[in-house]
């Protein structure tokens, strides 16, 4: 053998020669090179693990690498390192396959051609792929180009992307559906072993080589730990195991690459040797960032091994809070999208397949680790008040993205969510506590001196945060309401049974969706025949007891973020002060113990107490707040009886006062010990938006929210209320008014109404502000945050849902306390004192925004009485008003839930005329011009730009103003929200109206009117919808007593105003003003000789001084003195119509005798005369017989006439007062 000199350094097969002979291999068997050492092993095969050692380059051999470096270039010792172990690797190669390799892996390529199993072909950023919505089974999956054109796609809804890594998910029955394989792909299941006399010569020299590897990988890392990488031993090892890692993984590439085969005997053999698979994971630490994209290529490949994937998935989770606990430290993304690139290249791979992130859920706690990830990237960015700072936090955005999609995608398998709700309440809990960190996150407040020119750039993606906290939310809420038919028993039953010891038993099984029936079917199945067996009892049990746990657990941290709020705490301090509490803490207390071991059967039952004081206390307590105007009316919606006994306790009284009366249930399920939402009296809660910090990030609420949702439509949906017939209707009245207080365990209606009302109201108050200008100091900030709260992509998870919570503390709370609340945080206090001054400029926005956020809280029905069908034909009518839209237009402007609705396009063919595309015209769809009458004024997220363009497109369409015209009407909503038309007839409501009225009366046009033309119209809808529903309620008698006493409305209508006494005005009424302004605008149009489409008030108003003159007497006279002209063709007939059942008892009884006497006077005229006809017939049959046939006839007709002769309405032959007879005429012969 040659010496090595300086011009001629040693080649690298020489150099392996050399080490085989320092191991005392003869040289004969060296001299035959690679054959010669096959022949060697063959006959010493217990000296393999050394001559596989002996083979790859030593200590000695990097050093004189990095040493021939120092005098030519770090490329060159790379190139000549890499030779190096290139060569070694061509001598395993020898040793595995027992002769020339390239021949052994072609025959395997070959003979594997049809064969292949997966595709994996491995993505870099930015490659074309497919995306085929019918084949995949979750938006993660595509595949690359070969693989779609060598497919049958025809007809599937397919599309190129462009991808950010990944690999081909062909053959891969978790991800991709089997008859959208290519046809050069089986499926993993096809796969055939390799074959048994190249797997006993493979198999011991991969062994070995991979023992060598895992001693070098624990090498390099242990320096990188130590931080040994400025000394000249670290520096050489780190390089020995990058450079080996590099070819070794290049060279199993290649196996993997000829044969399915192989890349599964190479994946069990990694995952044999114990440590090799996790330090691989672990590897991206301490190597090149060349090295670790190789490895991690390879690593893509053999997750097509079953097997291998569910091992990895355990490293791979055991390392996943380190790469979040380096984040956190360095404080940045950058080390988690540039150096540790692991996570986010596998957690897509592993959390998306359906058969193995149950089983990590279970065995391996994974819910728990990424919660824990998550609570640890909050802590790190919270301030001192625990809430997520946005400076800080937007850092680590994408380190926080991750976390996140990461629960969500767990979170979609249903086998999953229903195990985390079921079973899994911890999971649950730290849920709910890390809301915390976002509920009120980045508030901002309203400045008033120098403008901020410094914008908060990380705003925008507390958005996105708090969209993907959205989606968590869907996914919790559906398994809370997906309820296994055992209740207790294993949601994951299946999915753990499989053994993983057995390598060959486990293929990708798909996991099935639990098949047994639920209750929910059982509920929303229930048929027609047992409709009246619907009550309380039917209604409550619908709603899984998991879903009441679950708001319980909400309205404890509700309550939580409520005690340290601004504004309420001082509210609660108040009414818990000695001095204004009915009870005392040792009352308390007692009350509680006395109560502690108390079952109850129904909710609303009474319980016998054993103490006479404490049961008065409980059931009689004193308020000193500002107690509720109508206290007896909200007693009797909530089920609580006042003129209960002192020697009885009433439980619903108790809980209201923050007692836990059911602390121990049959379901496990005990009242929530609350404080600020069992409150009896209405707080005084003190607040500003304009003045103090506002944060539109709720997520507490919203969770909340989308639990009364469901609840609601589950009790009430359109799969329940149909069933319930007009015979049961009256006995399940009670259980819709208990509803509320069945789910709300422990909460009062006053204090559960004031508390939970006031986030969603401050935040329609803030974005009212914005739009009228009142933040234009605050930069982008707040005009940034308010575009997002309204925007189409935030409103079904962000407006809808606080919109539809104050309906639900509409329907609770006494309505002209809610309303004087809504005032008051409008900072419009001062418009219902009838100052023609206006307060200030912002002042016409606010109040027309005001009167929008009521009119919405009446008239929306997304979520409380429209059926699907319903919600997307308003949904498209919206949508098309504002203009023509291609179908794709169309469904990304839906809400996700009804772009899935199966009625989508037979809806859209029946409300829209589809134009066919044209040259470079796409094809659109038109509204039907019938259609442009259901048109919703006041849908949630209309902007002023698009609601005004749709109103100009109405009157092109239709000749008229869609203001005029579109009158707002009450519509069915479910039974326990029925409370809220009381909003419409309180008094606080009707006083806006009248001080909008005064002001359109009395300015003048010189001065600036507190009312212009926008309010005075939203004011004169919101009018007709109150008389719209006194009108309702008083024709169907069945649901007063939810509504409330609307006659009230009309006392009003004829008040006179005190307020406006300092005025040359007179006392005037509502009805006053509105005549006065009737005749104004009548005025002004016959001064101009038209009538303007857009201030064409006067038919409006005299249509709703008819409506007010036709319900009720005293306003008939009082319109008669007012405006004759208007009520003159009423009052010369006879008031039919009058339906005040509080007017004169005298005039009504007078009517109702006339009517009874008008009516009794007909019947008898119509009996005479159909008694003449029958005479008439009866004589001309007699006529035509014989006397003995006549007298047998007579007989038998007389049978006959007595049978047949009945009343055509109630159809009784025995009526004493027929309106009409039914008779049977038979020709004769």
């Amino acid at each position: 053998m040659e010496s090595p000199t300086d011009s001629s350094p040693i080649r690298p097969r020489d150099r392996v020669v050399r080490r085989l002979a320092a191991l005392g291999i003869p040289m004969e068997y060296l001299e035959k090179r690679y054959e010669g050492i096959i022949d060697f092993v063959n006959g010493n095969g217990l000296l393999l693990p050394e001559i596989v050692s002996s083979l790859l380059p030593t200590d000695e051999d990097v050093a004189e690498s990095i040493q021939d470096a120092s005098l030519r270039s770090k490329k060159w010792m790379c190139l000549s390192m890499k030779n190096q172990f290139r060569e070694s690797m061509v001598w395993l190669q020898w040793l595995m396959f027992q002769g020339e390799p390239t021949n052994t892996l072609k025959n395997l390529e070959d003979s594997s051609v049809e064969q292949r199993g997966v595709c994996g072909a491995v993505w870099g950023s930015n490659d074309i792929a497919y995306r085929c919505r019918t084949c995949e089974h979750d938006p993660t999956c595509a595949i690359c180009v070969p693989c779609f054109q060598n497919g049958n796609h025809k007809d599937h809804d397919y599309t190129i992307i462009y991808t950010g890594g990944g690999c081909c998910d062909c053959g891969d029955a978790t991800a991709w559906k089997q008859e959208g394989f290519c046809t050069k792909h089986i499926g993993s299941e096809q796969i055939r072993p390799l074959d048994d006399n190249l797997a006993n010569s493979v198999g011991p020299v991969l062994d070995a080589l991979f023992i060598c590897w895992k001693n070098k990988l624990f090498a390099a890392e242990c320096i990188f730990q130590e931080n040994m990488r400025a000394t000249d031993c670290g520096a050489e090892q780190r390089k020995a195991a990058n450079e080996l890692t590099y070819v070794v993984v290049e060279m199993l590439i290649e196996f993997c690459k000829c044969s399915d085969s192989l890349l599964s005997f190479i994946a069990r053999r990694v995952i044999s040797l114990d440590g090799l698979l996790d330090i691989l994971v672990r590897a991206e630490r301490f190597f090149s960032d060349g090295v670790v994209k190789k490895l991690h290529e390879l690593l893509l490949k053999l997750l097509a091994e079953p097997i291998f994937k569910n091992e990895f998935s355990k490293a791979f989770l055991g390392y996943y809070p380190t790469v979040i606990h380096e984040a956190i430290k360095e404080g940045s993304d950058s080390i988690f999208n540039k150096k540790y690139p692991l996570i986010s290249t596998f957690s897509v791979q592993i959390f998306t397949v359906p058969t193995l992130t149950p089983r990590l859920v279970k065995e391996m706690n994974l819910l728990d680790m990424l919660l824990k990830c998550l609570e640890n990237i909050f802590l790190s960015c919270a301030r001192e008040d625990g809430r997520l700072l946005a400076a800080k936090w937007g850092s680590l955005y994408d380190t926080t993205n991750r976390v996140i999609e990461d629960i969500r995608v767990v979170m979609s398998h249903d086998v999953v969510s229903r195990y985390a709700i079921h079973e899994q309440k911890d999971f649950l809990r730290a849920w709910l506590k890390l809301l915390t960190f976002v509920q009120g996150m980045n508030p901002i407040k309203r400045e008033t001196g120098l403008h901020i020119e410094e914008e908060n750039e990380a705003m925008h993606l507390l958005f996105v945060l708090s969209h993907s906290i959205a989606n968590i939310h869907s996914l919790l809420v559906d398994g809370a309401f997906s309820v296994a038919s055992n209740e207790g028993a294993s949601c994951l039953p299946y999915a753990y049974k499989q053994d993983v010891d057995d390598g060959d038993s486990i293929r990708h099984a798909k996991v099935g969706r639990l098949s047994q029936e639920s209750s929910v079917c059982s509920v929303t199945g229930r048929s027609v025949s047992k409709a009246t067996e619907i009550g309380s009892d039917s209604i409550y049990h619908s709603i899984p007891s998991t879903v009441i746990w679950l708001i319980q657990e909400c309205l404890r941290a509700l309550e939580t973020w409520l005690e340290v709020d601004g504004g309420t705490p001082a509210a609660l301090q108040s009414l818990s002060s000695p001095n204004s509490s009915g009870i005392s803490d040792s009352n308390f207390l007692s009350i509680k113990k006395t109560l502690y071991n108390i079952k109850k059967g129904k909710y609303f039952g009474k319980l016998t107490g054993s103490s006479e004081n404490h049961s008065s206390q409980c059931s009689s307590p004193v308020y000193s707040g500002n107690r509720a105007s109508d206290e007896m009316e909200i007693a009797k919606n909530i089920g609580y009886d006042s003129t209960s006994s002192s020697a009885e306790i009433d439980p619903v009284a108790c809980d209201y006062m923050g007692l836990d009366v059911s602390m121990e249930t049959d379901n496990g399920i005990g009242v929530v010990t609350l404080r600020v939402l069992s409150l009896s009296e209405w707080p005084d809660i003190i607040y500003d938006v304009s003045s103090q910090e506002i944060s539109v990030h709720v997520p507490l609420y919203r969770l909340f929210s989308l639990l009364l949702q469901k609840a609601l439509r589950m009790s009430y949906g359109e799969s329940i209320m149909p069933n319930i017939t007009n015979a049961c209707l009256a006995s399940s009245l009670s259980a819709h008014v208990d509803f509320f207080c069945h789910i709300l365990k422990g909460c009062n209606p006053l204090g559960f109404s004031a508390s939970v009302m006031e986030h969603p109201l401050r935040i329609r108050v803030f974005c009212a502000q914005v739009i009228a200008g009142m933040w234009r100091k605050n930069g982008d900030a707040a005009l940034v945050s308010c575009e997002w709260y309204r925007s189409v992509r935030w409103t079904e998870q962000g407006l809808e849902l606080d919109l539809f919570l104050m309906q639900c503390c509409a329907a609770l709370a006494p309505p002209d306390l809610y309303v004087k609340r809504i005032v008051e945080r409008f900072g419009l206090l001062n418009y219902i004192s009838l100052t023609l001054e206006r307060s200030n400029e912002y002042e016409p926005v606010l109040v027309q925004e005001m009167l929008t956020l009521i009119m919405q809280i009446l008239l929306e029905r997304r979520f409380c009485g429209r059926n699907t069908a319903d919600s997307l034909k308003r949904e498209l009518i919206y949508k098309l008003a504002i203009g023509d839209a291609t179908h794709s237009q169309l469904v990304k402007s839906l809400p996700r839930e009804l772009s899935k609705s199966d009625q989508l396009q037979e809806i859209l063919d029946r409300v829209a005329v589809y134009s066919n595309p044209s040259g470079f015209n796409q094809g659109m769809y038109s509204l039907r011009w019938a259609y442009w009458k259901e048109l919703d004024l006041y849908h949630p997220r209309w902007n002023s730009r698009d609601l005004q363009v749709a109103e100009e497109r109405y009157l092109r369409f239709c000749g008229v103003s869609a203001m005029t015209t579109q009158l707002p009407k009450w519509t069915k909503i479910y039974p326990p929200l029925e409370g809220v038309a009381r909003i419409a007839t309180c008094r606080e409501t009707l006083k806006i109206i009248r001080a909008v009225l005064f002001y359109s009366v009395f300015t003048d046009k010189f001065t600036e009117s507190r009312a212009p033309d926008g309010i005075l119209m939203t004011a004169l809808h919101l009018l007709s919808l109150a008389l719209d529903i006194y009108l309702q309620q008083n024709g169907s008698g069945g649901v007063e007593h939810h509504i409330g006493d609307s006659n009230s409305m009309l006392d009003f209508a004829s008040e006179a105003i005190t307020e406006s006494l300092n005025y040359t005005a007179g006392n005037q009424s509502l009805l006053s003003l509105l005549v006065a302004l009737m005749r104004m605008h009548r005025q002004d149009n016959e001064n101009n000789y038209m009538e303007s489409s857009k201030s064409s008030f006067s038919p409006l108003i005299e249509s709703l001084l008819k409506k007010f003159a036709e319900v009720d007497s005293q306003c008939m006279t009082k319109l008669q003195q007012l405006a004759p002209e208007v009520v003159s063709h009423l009052s010369k007939s006879t008031s039919n119509t009058e339906r005040r059942t509080s007017g004169s008892a005298s005039d009504s009884e007078m009517r109702k005798a006339k009517a009874r006497e008008r009516q009794a006077a007909i019947l008898a005229k119509m009996k005479a005369e159909q008694s003449k006809f029958l005479s008439s017939i009866s004589s001309t049959a007699d006529d035509s017989k014989s006397e003995a046939e006549v007298s047998d006839s007579d007989l038998e007709h007389e049978a006959e006439g007595a049978l047949q002769q009945s009343c055509s309405l109630c159809h009784d032959p025995t009526s004493k007062d027929p309106v009409s007879f039914l008779i049977l005429l038979q020709v004769s012969d």
